[in-house]
């Protein structure tokens, strides 16, 4: 809240403000997407009791055992995103999902190399990167609004 305080007090009138945010369902997302096959996360009970705070109260702590994952951050709901923006003063608020749920395709990296399935993607994202129901599916979101 600080720090959108102190970029609602620099923005001159009418400024515009971009925000980025971390999905509170996007470790677990990830756990799902390589249950099985890239790894069991989701059966370690420290990587379950991390993802459990995440889920609860968007808190992520990096547990000692994973050190590659990011040290401490909290992870948002849009609508905890859009409530903290208008909390701040902002107005006309638009959430956007940045990878939408297609992060999720098992081929992503083979499918990115081939230009038809990476427009056909693109195209899929552009048509549900404003869709709120699908928000939280996207590991990442950006909040645009103005004073």
């Amino acid at each position: 809240m600080a720090a959108l305080h102190e970029a609602k007090r620099v923005l001159k009138p009418g400024g515009i403000i971009i925000v980025s945010a971390i999905s509170r369902f996007s470790s677990t997302l990830w756990g799902l997407s390589v249950y099985g096959g890239q790894n069991d996360y989701l059966e370690d009970p420290v990587f379950s009791a991390m993802i459990t705070q995440e889920l609860t109260d968007g808190q992520h702590i990096r547990p000692e055992a994973y050190p590659s994952f990011i040290s401490r951050a909290f992870f948002h709901l849009p609508e905890e995103l859009n409530s903290e923006l208008a909390e701040a003063g902002f107005m006309d608020t638009k959430t956007l999902a940045v990878e939408g749920p297609v992060w999720i395709v098992p081929a992503l990296a083979e499918k990115w190399k081939n230009a038809h399935s990476r427009a056909e993607l693109l195209k899929l994202c552009s048509l549900i990167e404003e869709q709120e129901s699908l928000l939280g599916m996207s590991p990442h979101m950006l909040a645009v609004a103005r004073i």
